[in-house]
């Protein structure tokens, strides 16, 4: 096809086969011609795989194979004017004010000092919009191998990219080798060193060293001023995110007032998103679970000029929108956010944001009824945690996991995978510290979890009560909520049954205004229980007006996300729960059911266990709600392990 063209024409093609998006003005600048439109007119009218972008037909692209045939055609054919070519588009580029593209064919045409001119006038800039991807590629480029040590404002843009990309030993080598660079003209300018110091602080955070990020950043404080907006920015939203996880809220807010003040004195950056999503963390911390969803979604707004390219706050606030729409029950969004952003959390995120990510897909994953999926979402999450040396990572998996067993009964694997969770080695560098993806799921909290469901409710009570104190004290009401629950559910396990209605009413009441259906329904059976018999309560009227409707109706909401139906106002027994069936109501294929069913399998899984069609699984499940008084699979289940025929 090739061959059979004109000469003009097979040139024509050949050479603007190191464009990818073909212009009139830009392929007559490349060229040297004034012929390019009707060439591209002709090429287009011979189908010649050339596609037009708009409808004025401004702009083509070859296809991709086609472009890339005639690329290597070009290179074996007229090696010598490929680097021609592509400083001419460069040129032409950076005289339209595109220097992405510039800089792009700066880099193929190898020219190593035209390169270094556009990156030292355009990089830091790149790296204010989170292009930290794109930087990556650029800087590590082999063209420029060897040629950054002498600029140490590309080294420092270089250090940034390389923290951002998770490549966290060698942006620290970065740093140490620059620092020992002293004098010369080789040594850093005097306003480097506070863009040094602010990104070991940063890295530290990062590497979830808190406690010497925090002692470090303090003492970047007086080393860095609101004249250098970028570092500045960053120190405020890294030394906020440090203050958050102590529970310093007021100042933290003070500093990301300060770092959203830094990015209105450079444009477009991807600090207003992130002080944006911090505070939204500190709603989500304190309580305010609707409001905390409005920052995130304007976060995620904010940070999407060019979505999923880069660290832009689209990323971040997806993460924290995720894990806030699943509190809220919004599963189908929550999922859809994290499969589409997944792959750039991966890559940029921060260690808090890559476990809430993980975790909320796994805890989706189960509720879909796939345990096998969930299975294998933590199994990532762990992987990944040891590639990036994160053992909180690691551990947040693990204590997932433990949760899981212990909904499903299996006491002696949910006792194994939380003392692996809780060894003091990992969680002894967050002591004093309470970060976001550990809130209301930490080592403590596990094992006060483990001790209310196996007995032992006893001992748990006046640890509960003592953190349920401390929590509100910190204003950490998110946290106070979850302690809250496991709190009544403990106080009922000892036979104080009204206090322990008392804090589920609390509990109800507080989650009711924000919305916060996991807190409860995550907690598995025993706790849907106790929402069932409280739903009773409301039935008959125990309190009134429109606060009542409004937590009868919430009520509803979490029976309904628990898989567990409203008890009808004109039911007999006072609890829904209560069960006088004896043992022998049930044959030995419907408790082999509700054993299985219990394990997590759904309807066909079990009918392909024992051999036999969904429609008598389904059978089976009717004739065991009939018998139990149930009204559901998950509240039958309960009364099965309440009355120990299935463990």
């Amino acid at each position: 096809m090739l061959s059979r063209q004109p000469d003009h024409v097979r040139s024509f093609l050949l050479h603007t086969s190191v464009l990818k998006e073909l212009g009139v003005e830009l392929c007559d600048h490349v060229l040297g011609r004034d012929d390019s439109r009707e060439i591209l007119s002709h090429i287009e009218r011979s189908h010649l795989f050339l596609m037009p972008q708009d409808l004025e037909r401004r702009w083509y692209r070859y296809h991709a194979l086609f472009r890339s045939f005639l690329y290597v055609y070009l290179k074996q054919t007229s090696p010598d004017a490929v680097a021609d070519l592509h400083r001419r588009a460069s040129d032409w580029y950076m005289n339209e004010n595109r220097p992405v593209p510039a800089i792009e064919h700066a880099l193929l045409s190898r020219d190593v000092a035209y390169t270094r001119t556009l990156l030292d006038a355009h990089a830091e800039k790149l790296l204010w919009q989170g292009r930290v991807r794109l930087l990556a590629r650029w800087l590590d480029s082999p063209v420029l191998a060897g040629q950054l040590k002498s600029s140490p404002r590309l080294s420092l843009v270089h250090a940034w990219t390389l923290t951002f990309t998770h490549r966290y030993p060698q942006a620290m080598a970065l740093l140490e080798q620059m620092q020992a660079t002293e004098g010369g003209s080789n040594g850093p300018e005097e306003s480097t060193w506070g863009q040094i110091n602010a990104l070991q602080a940063f890295l530290l955070s990062m590497i979830d060293r808190l406690s010497e990020s925090a002692t470090h950043w303090r003492t970047c404080l007086g080393h860095l001023s609101p004249q250098e907006p970028f570092p500045f920015g960053i120190l405020a939203t890294s030394y906020a995110y440090c203050l958050i996880a102590e529970s310093r809220f007021k100042e933290a807010q003070n500093f990301l007032d300060k770092a959203s003040q830094s990015h209105l004195r450079i444009g477009a950056t991807f600090i207003e998103s992130v002080a944006i999503c911090l505070e939204g963390a500190i709603d989500f911390a304190q309580g305010r679970l609707r409001s905390a969803v409005l920052r995130f979604r304007v976060g995620l707004a904010s940070g999407t000029t060019a979505p999923l390219r880069d660290v832009s706050g689209s990323t971040l606030s997806a993460a924290f929108l995720a894990e806030a729409l699943y509190e809220l029950n919004e599963l189908d969004e929550a999922e859809r956010l994290l499969n589409v952003y997944l792959p750039q959390i991966k890559e940029v995120a921060p260690p808090d944001q890559l476990i809430t990510s993980f975790a909320t897909l796994a805890r989706i994953a189960s509720c879909r009824g796939n345990p096998d999926r969930a299975a294998d979402i933590l199994t990532d999450m762990e992987s990944i945690g040891h590639q990036l040396a994160l053992p909180r990572m690691v551990a947040t998996a693990r204590l997932e996991r433990s949760r899981i067993a212990l909904l499903r009964g299996n006491v002696k694997a949910a006792e194994d995978y939380l003392a692996i969770a809780a060894e003091d080695e990992t969680w002894l560098a967050f002591e004093g510290f309470v970060t976001h993806a550990n809130d209301i799921e930490s080592p403590e909290l596990a094992r006060l979890r483990l001790d209310v469901r196996c007995g032992r409710s006893e001992g748990a009570i006046e640890r509960l009560k003592s953190a349920v104190k401390l929590a509100q004290d910190m204003r950490r009401h998110r946290q106070g909520l979850k302690l809250n629950i496991l709190l009544s559910e403990a106080l009922c396990n000892t036979g104080q049954q009204r206090l322990g209605m008392r804090r589920l009413r609390e509990a109800l009441q507080f989650a009711s205004a924000e919305g916060f259906v996991r807190a409860f329904v995550d907690e598995g059976p025993s706790i849907m229980r106790l929402v069932a018999e409280f739903a009773v309560t409301v039935q008959r009227g125990e309190g009134s007006g429109e606060a009542a409707g409004e937590l009868a109706a919430f009520v509803d909401t979490v029976l309904a996300a628990g898989g567990v139906a409203r008890v009808e106002k004109v039911a007999a027994s006072p609890s829904p729960v209560v069960c006088e069936a004896p043992a022998d109501a049930l044959s030995e294929r419907e408790i082999q059911v509700l054993g299985l069913l219990a394990s997590g399998r759904r309807n066909r899984g079990i009918a392909e266990t024992l051999f036999v069609t969904e429609s008598t699984i389904k059978s089976h499940l009717r004739s065991i709600n009939v018998k139990l008084g149930t009204q559901s699979r998950t509240h039958a289940v309960a009364i099965a392990r309440e009355r120990g025929w299935i463990t």
